[in-house]
This record gives C-alpha cells, structure tokens and sequence, in this order.
C-alpha cells in the first residue's frame, strides 16, 4: 500500500503515513512509479513521531469556532473554567494554542496594569501628602484668627 499524499510505500496495516503524518487512503498497488505520478509527492517528507499527537496534522479551525472560544473564554467567572479546560486539550491543538497565547496576554495585561497603577498610586499620594500637609497648616491658622477673634470680643 502507497500513501495517497507522498506516495511512499506503507504496511498493509498503517493508519497513518510515517513519512508525512497524512490518514492513509489505500492506492491501488499498480507500481510506485505510477502512484508517484499520479498523486502529490514528496521527495523528502518530514517525519512525523505518531506517538506526539501534537505532531499530527490539525484542520485550522474556522473563523466561528475562534469566535465561539472566545467568547467562551470571556465569559465572566465560567471564562476562567473554560479557559483552563481549553488549554490541555490535546484533540484541539489550535484551540490549545489560543487559549495559551490568550492566557500569556493576560498575564501580561496584569503585571502591566500593576506596574502603571502603582506608578499612578505613587503619584497621588506624593501630591496628596503636600496638599494635605498645606491644609493642615491651613485649618491651624484658621483656628488661631478664630481664638484671635474671640479674645478680642
């Protein structure tokens, strides 16, 4: 039996190509010069370790199934669920892949706000502290021309 992508010959038994990861279809055994011929070939496929199904060849998902995982993972509380879940599928690995990158920017996106908040925080106590420290002495100043006035009356 002949792989119908890379025209390499394969056990009778084979599922999969081990030359180039395709589904094996049953070529007719005319010769592997014909089924060379009459098929797409390769002259040097890439191997592929059957025993990683990271290495097997996913469909890409559809522009639907992007936007459905993302408003899945969006969703408030049950979007962590999902995304966590997402993450370790390994009948998915698009949307495995997807899910991690979303995650990494997430990451980022936190450590990011944390560092500008702080920054911001910073800035608006350093001010509040002198625009307190002018409105304490304002309030004693005040309260010394009031005990002024008073002792005057």
């Amino acid at each position: 039996m002949y792989c119908s992508f890379c025209g390499k010959s394969l056990p009778d038994t084979a599922k999969t190509c081990k030359h180039c990861g395709s589904l094996v279809k049953p070529v007719a055994q005319e010769g592997e010069q014909e089924a060379k011929a009459s098929y797409h070939y390769q002259e040097n496929p890439v191997p592929v370790d059957d025993s990683n199904p990271m290495q097997r060849r996913e469909p890409v998902m559809t522009f639907w199934q992007y936007l459905l995982t993302f408003i899945l993972i969006n969703l408030p509380v049950v979007g962590m669920i999902f995304l966590i879940v997402f993450m370790f599928d390994k009948q998915k690995p698009n949307r495995a892949n997807m899910c991690r990158a979303y995650t990494a920017y997430l990451v980022l996106f936190i450590v990011v706000g944390a560092i500008l908040l702080g920054i911001f925080l910073f800035i608006v106590l350093a001010a509040a502290d002198d625009t307190l420290a002018s409105l304490v002495d304002m309030i004693r100043d005040l309260l010394e021309s009031l005990k002024t006035i008073s002792e005057i009356s």
